[in-house]
């Protein structure tokens, strides 16, 4: 009886460790990501679109199907597929990682299957679910400058 104890408790402790680690590497990953936002990703973009709508980029999130950079709206996109039935859970699961990493609380909307978080330096990242896929953007302006709600005290 204790051996079986002593294997569960070394079982819980790897699945601990496991997880601890994968958030760690997820965080450090997004935090590549959110620091070049402000200067409209450059840094990770490759210039193979010449111009394109759409720019292949060379940081990628952690478990993503295809992560790229989008010029009409200045923003960094990752997408995940999911079974249908894990889409919600998904949505939820990402957002509140993202919000972990930089201990802000994500808004989470069943109704639109979506979430928003706020990082510091007013960096926005919506996730939301379409489907069997689940999207990520991160605007590469503060949301101050023009790229989501007026600046404070308009």
């Amino acid at each position: 009886m204790r051996s079986a104890w002593c294997v569960g408790i070394a079982a819980t402790s790897l699945l601990v460790t496991a997880s601890a680690s994968f958030a760690q590497s997820f965080c450090s990953d997004l935090d590549r990501v959110v620091k070049v936002a402000p200067s409209g990703f450059r840094s990770i973009r490759t210039d193979a679109g010449g111009g394109a709508l759409e720019t292949t980029v060379t940081q990628s999130l952690p478990g993503a199907s295809w992560c790229w950079y989008e010029d009409v709206g200045s923003a960094y996109w990752c997408s995940w597929d999911v079974p249908s039935t894990q889409t919600e859970n998904h949505v939820k699961q990402l957002a509140t990682a993202i919000g972990g990493c930089y201990l802000v609380q994500a808004k989470y909307d069943a109704s639109t299957l979506s979430a928003f978080v706020d990082l510091p330096n007013s960096i926005p990242v919506y996730v939301n679910g379409v489907g069997e896929m689940v999207f990520l953007s991160i605007g590469g302006r503060r949301l101050d400058e023009g790229a989501g709600r007026p600046a404070e005290g308009s």
